[in-house]
């Protein structure tokens, strides 16, 4: 573990809770599907507007693990704005940090998400240390990093406006076309459906708070047969994990735009 971060490899070195304050948007292809609910509206018993309820302080290694025929809760959520979000480049596996906005977002959704047993993220920064916030705000730590969570690998194309993409890859762009050393649905299905398989072996019945990428939740509708819809940061898709399938849930907005226009709201 280090700075108050696990591997979920890497288990029995945890110590510390994080103390933080501490993109790229992959096309994606239930209760009620393409809905978005901004939390805070509308209280709920699961990652919502928690009514004063106190969050759970807990390290993963306190979390009593593999209940029996237990569903395990997910809220995947995108991080907060990056440096290459604030200027429109697609990032991919690239990793820029978070912005000042970034970092506010984090702290605006905090309170919001409610009790949750245990953060994981991916370890790109621009997510951890989103995780990182929310966790020191909460009490809830350390952040357990999963590699598999990670935003795919889009080639060549990291780095670069739309303008440039469309400039060198004339009518790529909205046509399923990518270029050489882009990451393909199947292998990054492949590779995060591993990443929550693992997830729910480690932590079953359990709340989590997964920190992750635009394209790997845009890939998780896909699969699921939703149309692809953007992504917000710190925008957010409720999973169901039943051990041997996924029921994937409503979309949930834990920071609207708007609400951090105002110069010094937190």
């Amino acid at each position: 573990m280090h700075g108050g971060v696990e591997d979920l490899g890497d288990r029995g070195a945890v110590e510390d809770i994080a103390s933080g304050p501490g993109g790229f948007t992959g096309r994606g292809e239930e209760s009620e599907p393409g809905h978005t609910e901004r939390l805070g509206v509308r209280g709920d018993r699961r990652f919502g507007c928690s009514g004063g309820q106190d969050p759970r302080r807990r390290s993963p290694r306190e979390f009593p693990r593999g209940t029996v025929g237990a569903v395990t809760h997910m809220l995947l959520v995108r991080h907060g704005q990056s440096e290459w979000n604030a200027t429109g480049r697609w990032q991919g596996s690239a990793d820029p940090d978070l912005t000042e906005l970034g970092r506010r977002q984090a702290l605006h959704a905090a309170p919001r998400i409610g009790a949750i047993d245990v953060i994981i993220a991916s370890p790109l920064m621009r997510a951890l240390e989103t995780a990182q916030i929310i966790g020191a705000q909460l009490g809830v730590g350390p952040v357990v990093v999963e590699a598999d969570l990670a935003e795919r690998d889009a080639g060549e194309w990291e780095g670069l406006t739309r303008a440039e993409i469309e400039q060198e890859w004339p009518g790529y762009l909205g046509n399923d076309r990518w270029p050489p050393g882009y990451e393909g649905h199947e292998a990054l299905m492949s590779r995060v459906r591993g990443a929550l398989d693992r997830i729910e072996a480690e932590y079953r019945g359990a709340e989590l708070l997964v920190l992750t990428h635009g394209g790997v939740i845009g890939a998780l509708e896909r699969d699921s047969g939703l149309p692809w819809e953007r992504m917000p940061n710190l925008g957010a898709r409720r999973v169901i994990h039943h051990g041997g399938h996924l029921e994937i849930g409503e979309r949930l907005v834990l920071v609207d735009d708007a609400e951090l226009t105002i110069p010094n709201q937190i």
